[in-house]
């Protein structure tokens, strides 16, 4: 039959992986286009990437991987029966493959089979349309159990991704409601679900190593699948194919990335001055504006419609009607204003409108008037990495760095390869060591240095393989763990479980409380802790000696880092780092907050160099690169990673030149840091380690969320305005302000004072908002108002949080006159006075007055856990709640069971003896022995303490269980 037969005989119809499809790129278009062109196109623009690539057929292979593995594995297990047909089964073949299968239990593989689209088109005709069809289902997996003469079944679906997306349910739901018309009989009964088996996310060597287990098995039921999607597949999908192709819902955006579609609706975005004319607009922020549009356009139905862009920058421009929609609908507003990037509390008067709207309308890059605190203004040698992550296995294939110096000594360019974990590990470190022999000499000490890679996929991948390789490199191997330690310290943030940035300040407070305790520390503590922290020593020294040299390097580390004591009246800014620069930067992450680019839909690394450095050396597509490394062509492949470097390096400078252009060099707050790769192991045993790790890390999460706001200005602070102080019989006082906008979040405990707010005057800042500089960790574990003795704490804090900065607690809310009234304590500065009838913001700040002692405890736990190898076969904490007495002895040995039991019962009376004096004592109204005296359940709390090791005392707040605790140990000194 030739071409143009087959031509002539094709129907419309759609497959259930378009179905899914539809679902990823969330576009009625797509699923319109498929309907109506599912005949293949050939079109052979550049912006087709529809067309087969490598990187197209890698992304595949992974999935294809998995299902074969998957499939060899249930065969190993006698679990599988393949399907080799040569056209589709009908129902009593498939009905036929099951009975004549003895097995109480297995799988299905190679179904083919034809949809009864008779049976659906009912369904379309009951909703009132026409019918639509469907092309054959091929589902991967079909699993069959026989139970109490029943046949049950389930489609499964097996798919190599990280997690189950509503996409994989689409499928497995089309192909189950198929399958029950083929099964009719009543001998068979659906499970009641479908399932998407996940791969193990595990690799090998590069290779992918998959491992299948049942534990992959994610199932959702029919029950609630089906209240969702039998009305797209029976409502929504009939009016989407069955309407007019321009009345169909549609947006240019990022998912749009290897549509088949994507060079036609990039050319209609463009002639039809679209929203998808603004870069990286996510669909849901689309529907957002698109909302606000229709708005704006009801409320003026008689003016002439002009194109979705233009409407947008008319209702921006400083006298549009945005502030009138605001009044009415000020949710919807505030998400808009974010999406467009314009101030969210100050008025439009005197604005220029968005700049995403400018730039699209314009072809202009237009600045984004929006301060950053993780994109340095400058470094002095800047580390430029490029890295393939090969999508057939999820893991770096390939490496490229890049060094770009202005600093004499270090002047030159280097371009290094790798193929393997240890050859990467070795081209970083000496790159790395030869920036940190630099600093040994004095004219050279000050130079910062800076790692850039594009994307954060790209970081995360980095620092993932030099944590994977720490957890599995031979220990033994002393060469290549001081280069993985030396690459750690300096490239991993927040990602090991033996460093952060943030860990001198926060191990400071626990350290200092470690030492501080009214203990005497031993000399071979104090040793220790020298010894952790990488110092040297004297014989010599005395114990107060060791004590002071530890705290002089745990300051020194903390100056160092930018989190110094701010003691002087210097300029806090210069001497600070504000928020957190990265050890390594996501480029594109940093253009998309400062940049906003003319490019319809969505860019890349290639579109962005294109666009700010027009005439340079065009950046290579990923697909050029990827191409050159499944050839194998290396030569190639390192020319074009070279060429990828330096456009990530020309960004970069023309970020910064943006920037200086418009004269807005504050919004790049920080400088780039000295290089350092410092990190202190400070508790030796591997699962005390991760405990402390994992303190540090939810303090450094919290404190990012605090930084974000921040350095903007707090733009969700609550906002108060003043009104007058009342003092209290008591003597203190109580500020009254009116509630403007917010919500105010009060404790439930008003007889505890945590001061967990910031209050500053809200104004438009034209320097770094106050908040910005204000150090959490300084003050996080203090109770306000401060005494004399730890008022220095505040005093530390930067010049300028002293001058305009109060901390605040919330201690009542009050309703007068339809007003909210917000009643407050506040802390700060005696010269420091509230302006009447100035308006204040709210902000959340960090109290956490658990975990110096946490982390301190940990410490202490350390030192006391040797380190001969089979010591625990446990690690501590599981140890101690799977044999609460093997803690009993500090020693390797464990006392035997008739010395715990001799032990136990002294200390009980012991503790008999000590209740017996306390109350004669409290009958001789001794109030210290009445306030030391226990409660019968407290008495019982006690005993459990003394015969066990690990004992838990709750109860309901207020209840003083620290309280009674430091009793109890009051009581036994």
């Amino acid at each position: 039959m030739s071409t143009r037969d087959n031509e002539d005989r094709w129907e419309p119809s759609l497959s259930a992986t378009k179905l899914a499809i539809h679902h990823h790129l969330k576009c009625d278009l797509y699923l319109h286009n498929s309907y109506h062109n599912s005949r293949p196109t050939r079109n052979t623009s550049k912006n087709n990437v529809n067309a087969t690539t490598d990187l197209t057929k890698a992304q595949f292979q992974r999935g294809d991987e998995w299902e074969r593995a998957l499939n060899a594995w249930l065969d190993a297990e006698g679990l599988l029966i393949h399907v080799r047909s040569t056209g589709p089964l009908t129902s009593a073949e498939l009905q036929d493959i099951i009975e004549f299968e003895e097995r109480p239990h297995f799988f299905i593989s190679g179904l083919y089979f034809n949809p009864p689209n008779s049976a659906f088109a009912d369904r379309f005709a009951a909703n009132g349309f026409r019918p639509v069809k469907f092309g054959v289902a091929k589902p991967d997996l079909v699993e069959v159990k026989r139970f109490e003469g029943k046949t049950q079944w389930q489609v499964i679906d097996a798919k190599a991704s990280k997690e189950v997306k509503a996409s994989h349910y689409v499928q497995t739901y089309f192909y189950h409601m198929c399958l029950e018309h083929m099964l009719s009989g009543s001998q068979y009964v659906p499970m009641g679900q479908v399932s998407i088996w996940i791969a193990p996310q595990t690799t090998l060597g590069g290779e992918a190593s998959y491992k299948p287990s049942f534990d992959g098995l994610k199932s959702s039921a029919i029950e609630l699948l089906s209240l969702t999607l039998d009305n797209f597949f029976f409502t929504k999908l009939p009016t989407v194919v069955q309407s007019s192709r321009d009345k169909v819902a549609w947006h240019y955006n990022p998912l749009c990335k290897g549509c088949p579609f994507e060079a036609e609706c990039s050319e209609r975005t463009v002639l039809e001055r679209g929203l998808g004319l603004i870069p990286n607009l996510s669909i849901p922020d689309f529907e957002v504006l698109k909302s606000v549009l229709n708005l704006t356009r009801s409320r003026h139905p008689t003016a002439p419609q002009l194109s979705d862009i233009e409407d947008l920058a008319a209702l921006v421009r400083p006298k549009g009607d945005l502030p009138n929609l605001q009044a009415t609908h000020p949710a919807l507003i505030k998400k808009a204003k974010r999406i467009l990037h314009l101030p969210e509390r100050s008025t439009i008067k005197g604005s220029t409108g968005s700049p995403r709207v400018n730039s699209a309308l314009e072809k202009k890059v237009k600045l984004i008037d929006k301060r950053n605190f993780t994109l340095p203004k400058g470094e002095d040698i800047a580390i430029l990495i490029s890295l393939i992550i090969d999508p057939s296995t999820n893991d770096i294939a390939y490496y490229c760095i890049s060094v770009i110096s202005s600093v004499t000594y270090f002047s030159y360019r280097r371009l290094e390869s790798a193929f393997s974990t240890k050859e990467l590990v070795k081209a970083l470190s000496n790159i790395l060591q030869s920036i940190l022999d630099l600093k040994q000499a004095p004219e050279y000490s000050k130079t910062t240095a800076q790692v850039y890679v594009y994307s954060v996929a790209e970081r995360t991948a980095l620092q993932r393989l030099l944590v994977q390789a720490a957890l599995s490199a031979d220990p033994l191997d002393e060469v290549f763990q001081s280069k993985l330690r030396l690459c750690i310290g300096a490239l991993c943030e927040g990602a090991s479980v033996l460093a952060t940035t943030f860990q001198p300040s926060i191990l400071s407070g626990a350290m200092l409380d470690f030492l501080g305790k009214k203990v005497d520390r031993s000399r071979s503590e104090l040793l220790s802790c020298l010894s952790r922290l990488g110092l040297s020593y004297s014989q010599q020294w005395t114990n107060e000696m060791l004590r002071q040299t530890i705290e002089s390097e745990l300051e020194r580390r903390k100056i160092e880092g930018g989190r110094g004591s701010c003691t002087t009246d210097d300029d806090d800014v210069s001497r600070n780092e504000i928020g957190l620069v990265p050890r390594v930067v996501a480029v594109e992450r940093e253009v998309k907050s400062l940049l906003a680019l003319p490019i319809p839909g969505y860019w890349d690394l290639r579109r962005c160099h294109a666009a700010l450095r027009p005439n340079a050396v065009a950046c290579p597509s990923d697909e050029e690169i990827f191409t050159a490394y499944r050839v194998e062509d290396d030569v190639l492949l390192d020319d074009l990673l070279k060429y990828r470097n330096q456009a990530i390096h020309d960004v970069v400078k023309a970020t910064r030149e943006h920037v200086q252009g418009a004269a807005k060099e504050d919004l790049l707050v920080n400088h780039a840091r000295i290089l350092s790769s410092d990190f202190m192991d400070v508790c030796r045993q591997d699962d005390l380690r991760k405990l402390f790790f994992m303190q540090q890390f939810e303090v450094l999460a919290k404190l990012n969320e605090l930084w974000e706001a921040r350095i903007n200005g707090c733009p969700d602070a609550v906002i108060l305005q003043y009104r007058y102080t009342h003092r209290r019989p008591s003597g203190d006082y109580q500020h009254f302000f009116e509630l403007l906008s917010g919500n105010v979040d009060m404790a439930t405990d008003k007889d505890r004072s945590f001061f967990n707010f910031i209050l500053t005057e809200d104004k438009e800042d034209v320097e770094i908002p106050a908040e910005a500089l204000f150090d959490d960790l300084g003050v996080f574990n203090c109770v306000f108002p401060l005494k004399k003795y730890n008022r220095f704490r505040w005093s530390q804090q930067a010049r300028k949080i002293r001058q305009s900065v109060f901390v605040a607690d919330v201690v009542d809310l009050r309703l007068q006159n339809n007003n909210t009234l917000v009643v407050a304590k506040t802390f700060g500065d005696f010269d420091l006075k509230l302006k009447p009838w100035a308006y204040y913001r709210l902000s959340p700040r960090l109290v956490d007055f658990n975990l110096t002692k946490v982390l301190s405890s940990l410490i202490e736990m350390d030192l006391k856990t040797p380190l001969h190898p089979g010591y625990m076969s446990l690690p501590p904490f599981l140890q101690l709640c799977s044999d609460p007495r093997g803690f009993a002895s500090q020693s390797s040995v464990s006392p035997t069971e008739s010395t715990k039991e001799l032990l136990e019962k002294e200390l009980l009376e012991k503790e008999k003896a000590i209740h017996t004096v306390l109350r004669e004592l409290s009958r001789l109204n001794v109030d210290a022995a009445s306030d030391l005296m226990l409660k019968p359940s407290q008495r019982r709390g006690l005993k459990r303490v003394l015969t066990h090791r690990l004992a838990i005392i709750w109860g309901p707040p207020g209840e003083c269980q620290v309280q009674r605790v430091n009793r109890l140990e009051i009581s036994f000194e």
